[in-house]
C-alpha cells in the first residue's frame, strides 16, 4: 500500500482547524490593558496595579517598550477578589468612607504639624504632606474609589507654609 503524502497546505489547514476547535471549547478571555481593566472593574488604574502587586492574576506580564504593556483579564481579577472576600467597590459604606478619607487624614496630619516644635518644623510639614497623600491614596484604593481629586484646606495651609 502506498502512503499518502501530506502537503504543507494540508498541515496548515489542520492546525488552523484544531486551533479554532480548541478556542471554541474554551471560554472567551477578554484581555485588557490596566486602564481598560480599571474601567471594567470600576476602580482606578492605580488600584489595579496594587491588586497585581498583591497577587491578582496577570494574563501577560508587561515589559518596557511600545506595545508591551501588561494585560489582565477583569473576570479573573473579580474571581481573585471574591476568593479574598473583598467587598465590591460599589458598596455604599465604602463609598461613604472614601468621601471622608482626604479631609480626615489631612486633619490628623495638620495636628501632628501643629504639635511639632523645634528647628525641623518645615521638614515635619513636608513629611505630613507626603504621609497625607500616600495614606489617602492607599485608603481610596482599598475602597475602590476614583483617583484623588480634592485638596483639603489643611493641605493647602501646609503648602503655603512650605512656599
Amino acid at each position: 500500500m502506498r502512503a499518502h503524502r501530506v502537503s504543507r497546505e494540508d498541515v496548515a489547514l489542520l492546525r488552523a482547524i484544531s486551533k479554532q476547535a480548541l478556542q471554541a471549547l474554551l471560554p472567551p478571555r477578554r484581555l485588557r490593558s490596566l486602564s481598560q481593566a480599571a474601567i471594567d472593574l470600576g476602580v482606578s488604574a492605580r488600584a489595579v496595579r496594587r491588586m497585581l502587586e498583591g497577587g491578582a492574576p496577570v494574563a501577560r506580564a508587561g515589559h518596557r517598550g511600545r506595545g508591551k504593556a501588561a494585560l489582565v483579564d477583569p473576570a479573573a481579577i473579580r474571581g481573585w477578589l471574591a476568593s479574598r472576600h473583598v467587598a465590591p467597590a460599589d458598596d455604599a459604606h465604602l463609598q461613604a468612607f472614601a468621601a471622608m478619607v482626604p479631609e480626615t487624614v489631612a486633619a490628623a496630619a495638620w495636628e501632628v504639624f501643629v504639635e511639632s516644635s523645634g528647628p525641623h518644623k518645615l521638614a515635619v510639614a513636608r513629611a505630613m504632606m507626603s504621609v497625607w497623600y500616600r495614606a489617602t491614596t492607599a485608603l481610596l484604593d482599598v475602597a475602590g474609589a476614583p483617583e484623588l481629586d480634592v485638596e483639603p484646606d489643611y493641605i493647602r495651609r501646609l503648602k503655603a507654609i512650605l512656599a
